[in-house]
């Protein structure tokens, strides 16, 4: 017995997949943490670039906001 919920469904073992539409597969939750592993490497270059940004946006922000330091 299925019961889907969206592309999530649950197997006869009680385990719930990810089945992508249009697909003839599905993921599982150890095959989409791969992909988002990957993606995050992928992406940490950039991500740091705004971390940066927005580290020193806060700062100043603060700095604006707080001119007396009373937030530190």
């Amino acid at each position: 017995m299925l019961i889907i919920y969206e592309e999530v469904i649950s197997g006869d073992d009680g385990f719930y997949s990810y089945w992508p539409k249009n697909s003839r597969g599905f993921l599982t939750s150890g095959d989409l943490r791969i992909i988002a592993d990957f993606l995050d490497e992928k992406n940490e270059p950039r991500q740091k670039e705004l971390d940066e940004y927005f580290g020193k946006q806060r700062a100043e922000d603060q700095a604006r906001l707080d001119p007396l330091g009373f937030h530190e």
